[in-house]
């Protein structure tokens, strides 16, 4: 096998992994999605998901790490839970001053999905800010300084 045969068969792989990948998160989205509608229009199944959510994403196909604890809770007229995600083991690549959420371009289009990445947001392969996607790495859109 010749270096150009490795080297597309590496290729064909590292995008099959992505775009399985995306297919994979967009599945996961959508059963998220069905779960929901029908929590809204079925009582006990409500009830199953709020008391044994691993059960019902299992029912559903989609799968937890081992060992890993679910819980769902449901917002109400007065009240809304705001989820703070469990802070990343390693953050120093990251501007934290701007994560995904503040990445806006010329037309004020949020950018953080462009759905390469199964929309985590974190990826910036859209590269509408011109690849750096204001990480600081380039120095060119944003030096990684505070502004005060």
């Amino acid at each position: 096998m010749t270096q150009e045969n490795v080297n597309n068969l590496a290729s064909a792989t590292a995008t099959t992994t992505a775009s399985d990948r995306k297919g994979a998160a967009t599945t996961r989205r959508r059963r998220i999605a069905q779960m929901i509608a029908r929590a809204w229009s079925d009582t006990e199944f409500k009830q199953r998901l709020l008391q044994q959510p691993n059960v019902v994403f299992t029912e559903y196909g989609i799968s937890l790490p081992a060992g890993m604890k679910l819980q769902v809770v449901e917002n109400t007229a007065d009240t809304t839970y705001f989820v703070l995600p469990a802070k990343p083991a390693d953050v120093s690549h990251l501007a934290l001053d701007r994560l995904p959420g503040q990445t806006m371009d010329k037309l004020g289009q949020n950018l953080d999905d462009c759905g390469h990445c199964g929309g985590c947001g974190d990826c910036h392969h859209c590269h509408h800010c011109g690849g750096c996607g204001g990480c600081g790495d380039c120095g060119d859109c944003y030096d990684g300084a505070s502004e005060s």
